[in-house]
């Protein structure tokens, strides 16, 4: 898989909604792919050269196949999740080989190759780390 920070492949473009996320193609507006996620809420997305990076309310960062949609890793935070809804908004942003996860004030870093976490830091004295 190669990559490139916030790179979008420009013939696609990627929408989300009620848990869908869905491809379309920029020309045309066609959908190229669905791929349902596991809530019904929408996920953070994040798009990388050549894969999407999405978190879900469930607490999954799952990296799917930006051409096809297919999956090709899946992990589950090691955070609680709250059943009142009261987790707050996550937030994903890619830089060089890691996917980074800044959810309920903790910041996870995976690999971008395999979904394994490489180290994950508390944020501190602020509300809203700049990731």
């Amino acid at each position: 898989m190669s990559y490139r920070d916030n790179a979008l492949p420009l013939e696609l473009v990627f929408t989300t909604f009620n848990g869908q996320v869905t491809a379309l193609d920029l020309d045309t507006g066609r959908v190229l792919w669905q791929h349902l996620m596991p809530t019904a809420a929408n996920p953070e997305l994040q798009a990388g050269e050549d894969c999407l990076f999405l978190f879900s309310g469930a607490g999954v960062l799952t990296s799917l196949d930006a051409a096809s949609g297919q999956v090709l890793w899946s992990v589950q935070l090691p955070i609680d999740i709250p059943t009142d809804g009261s987790m707050r908004a996550a937030r994903v942003v890619v830089r060089r080989s890691t996917v980074l996860v800044m959810v309920s004030g903790t910041v996870y870093a995976y690999a971008v190759e395999a979904g394994t976490l490489r180290w994950q830091a508390r944020a501190t004295n602020v509300a809203w780390p700049r990731i």
